[in-house]
């Protein structure tokens, strides 16, 4: 082990697409970190006002509020938090409007069928026991 607490990290997951949710929830049912799942920019805004968040990772192209629109506002309320977005659009234009306007961290492409295996920061390395 590597002496990390996990369960005092939450990671709060957003995509407007539930089986894009579902699917991320399957695949990251073993990691011991505490996992928020929403499925719109609003939702998870108020799970942020509920619970201590540390990273986020959220879809770019949502209705309502997209991915920008939201991380922008996370930024502003708790900046220090980690932030990724997960997108199936790879303009190079808007990869880097993204990482400008929200100060995001990293820029994942969907489908990913290894987010369980990209390298989250330290302590969110998904565990391998």
């Amino acid at each position: 082990m590597n002496g990390i607490d996990y369960k005092k990290y939450s990671v709060l997951f957003v995509d407007d697409e539930i089986p894009v949710l579902k699917a991320i929830k399957r695949g990251l049912h073993l990691e011991k970190y505490n996992k928020f799942f929403a499925s719109s920019g609003e939702e998870a805004l108020q799970i942020m006002k509920e619970n201590e968040i540390s990273l986020i990772v959220s879809d770019m192209k949502m209705p309502k509020m997209d991915g920008i629109q939201l991380l922008k506002k996370v930024n502003s309320i708790k900046p220090e938090i980690y932030k990724i977005i997960l997108s199936g659009y790879t303009s190079t234009a808007q990869i880097i409007a993204s990482i400008n306007l929200t100060d995001i961290d990293r820029f994942i492409l969907k489908p990913n069928k290894t987010l369980i295996r990209v390298d989250f920061p330290a302590p969110f390395s998904p565990s391998r026991a």
